[in-house]
């Protein structure tokens, strides 16, 4: 394996490669549209993934080894790949702002649990407190051990492998020996099930990310209402 290449953010453009400076494809006019692309600036690499950033497939130029050397395609799929990325991202903003009913319905999900009724003596607010340092010492720690886990990729032929840590894709590799033979299909399919797989692996990360406890919950409630808060410590009527 060979020419690494890490994962970027670079600027992009949309799927018509006539345009001079690539960027992601959002369909801002149209939040319902389908499928989204991003592609590279020297226009050789199509990544398609679907409106929740998972990819979907890898599309190669016909002509792509006479714009760049082989051995650069890694990075042109990583910034393609990203583009594709900023494109879902852009057109789910979109969709939030289309539609209301699901705006909401977000919105309640990031919502403070209900505060616990009945009045907090300085005894339950130490308690509180102490349960709540205790859980975040708790995720703090989970979310380090997270953060330093990385896991590695590798087409079924081996011929295309990818890393990712920090809850980000970091890296591609391409062999460069084979990439410069092989067919465009061939390379196609392997970049896209590496991409698939690394896309999933990231997305079992985020489900395992482990959120607030119990105190925390009430110590966020009652801040985000500080009248009730001061209710229930008897400081107001």
């Amino acid at each position: 394996m060979s020419d690494d290449r890490r994962w970027g953010f670079e600027e992009a453009d949309d799927e018509d490669l006539s345009h001079e400076a690539s960027r992601p494809v959002a369909h801002e006019d149209n939040p319902e549209a389908g499928p989204l692309e991003g592609t590279d600036p020297d226009r050789v690499v199509v990544v398609v993934v679907d409106d929740s950033a998972r990819p979907i497939g890898v599309h190669l130029a016909e002509d792509w080894q006479r714009s760049i050397d082989p051995r650069a395609l890694s990075g042109a799929v990583v910034v393609a790949a990203n583009n594709a990325t900023m494109a879902a991202v852009a057109h789910q903003a979109q969709a939030l702002a289309h539609d209301p009913a699901r705006r909401d319905a977000v919105l309640a999900e990031n919502q403070p649990p209900p505060i616990d009724p009945g009045p907090l003596s300085s005894f339950d607010v130490e308690r509180l407190l102490d349960s709540a340092m205790a859980e975040m010492d708790r995720l703090n720690e989970a979310v380090s051990a997270q953060a330093r886990a990385a896991f590695r990729v590798e087409s079924r032929a081996g011929h295309v492998a990818g890393v990712a840590s920090l809850g980000q894709l970091q890296r591609l590799d391409i062999e460069s020996g084979w990439v410069g033979s092989a067919r465009r299909s061939e390379i196609e399919g392997e970049l896209t099930e590496v991409l698939v797989s690394l896309s999933a692996r990231l997305q079992e990360t985020l489900n395992s990310a482990p959120s607030f406890g119990p105190a925390l919950g009430q110590l966020r409630a009652l801040i985000h209402d500080p009248q009730t808060m001061l209710r229930k410590l008897g400081l107001l009527s």
